[in-house]
């Protein structure tokens, strides 16, 4: 996790380079990441595919995630910010989350502070985290600034 997001966002990295590689040599069946989530249990970040997991986020949401960063001063990767955001999603959501979305999926989100470093809040996400039920599996994650997109991505 990261001490902070902000202009001086200091990142620890969250993801293994040597997993993540696996994902780029076409793994789609290896856990990127697992997370404790609020009325699942232990679900994962799979490297997946073009459909959701990491590949899935990678491939469609990489450039929202990063341009959050760069706009709090950059300083970390797009990928352990992303996973921050997840994990306070579904671990700690917000009243109300999740959210029932039907085919078996529930939306997660929780606000997300950006801070200066003065400590002052910048801006507020709140992340859209869809989940398979069933599978216990992350389908897609990404920024959303003023309330979460539930309907999908």
């Amino acid at each position: 996790m990261g001490t902070g997001v902000g202009s001086r966002w200091v990142a620890h990295p969250n993801l293994d380079p040597g997993t993540i590689g696996l994902c780029n040599a076409g793994f789609g069946d290896v856990s990127v990441q697992n997370f404790q989530a609020k009325n699942l249990g232990k679900i994962d970040l799979f490297c997946g595919d073009s459909a959701s997991g990491y590949v899935h986020i990678r491939t469609r949401h990489q450039n929202d995630w990063q341009t959050v960063i760069n706009q709090a001063g950059g300083g970390a990767l797009w990928d352990d910010f992303m996973v921050y955001a997840v994990n306070g999603s579904v671990s700690a959501p917000s009243p109300g989350y999740p959210v029932n979305i039907g085919n078996n999926k529930w939306c997660y989100s929780t606000p997300v502070q950006i801070k200066n470093t003065q400590g002052v809040v910048t801006k507020t996400l709140h992340p859209t985290v869809i989940v398979s039920v069933n599978n216990k599996k992350v389908i897609t994650a990404f920024p959303t600034t003023t309330a979460p997109n539930c309907s999908g991505d």
